[in-house]
């Protein structure tokens, strides 16, 4: 259902490049699993991907314009429609997107060339921490740092676990935020 995928879709938006790179980090992946669509977007920083449940008939993936995906699944009205993976003439992936009356068409890039999220490794420790601590340490650190995209280290907070304990620091090249 439409809603349904423009949910997914603004959940993943943010993590899709205003002024990408690389053309693919502008795009959007769909993989297709058994009753499964998977949307991801990363643009090397941050990765979000999300699964909503859909009628599968073939499995594969497709890479295609973020901005032009979100803009014509959000025009269209709350109706079933279908999303069909098809190769034009000239070898060219499109994504074929049918609603009722109406049929659209979007040019793919190679959904090979889409970047891997990153994967955890197992042996990760987990650690719980009280919300409200986190979020005074948080506040202090991202009041230290940069909004300068130029500067994209500076702009973001180290968190480091040492021990029991987690240490939260930001800084913008003048002060230094640390808790």
């Amino acid at each position: 259902e439409e809603t349904t995928l423009a949910n997914a879709l603004s959940t993943i938006a943010g993590a899709v490049p205003k002024q990408p790179t690389h053309p693919i980090l502008g795009s959007i992946l769909l993989e297709t699993t058994e009753n499964k669509l998977k949307l991801t977007a990363f643009d090397l920083n941050l990765g979000i991907t999300t699964i909503i449940d859909a009628n599968i008939e073939t499995q594969g993936k497709i890479a295609v314009s973020a901005n032009l995906l979100i803009n014509l699944i959000n025009s269209l009205p709350n109706e079933e429609l279908s999303l069909n993976q098809e190769e034009t003439e000239d070898d060219k992936q499109i994504l074929r997107i049918n609603q009722t009356a109406r049929q659209y068409q979007l040019l793919s890039l190679n959904a090979d060339e889409f970047p891997q999220l990153p994967t955890l490794e197992t042996d990760t420790i987990q650690q719980t921490f009280p919300v409200l601590s986190l979020l005074e340490g948080l506040q202090l650190a991202l009041s230290c740092t940069s909004t300068d995209e130029t500067k994209q280290v500076l702009c973001g907070v180290n968190l480091h676990k040492k021990d029991s304990t987690l240490e939260i620091a930001g800084v913008d090249g003048h002060k230094l935020g640390f808790y």
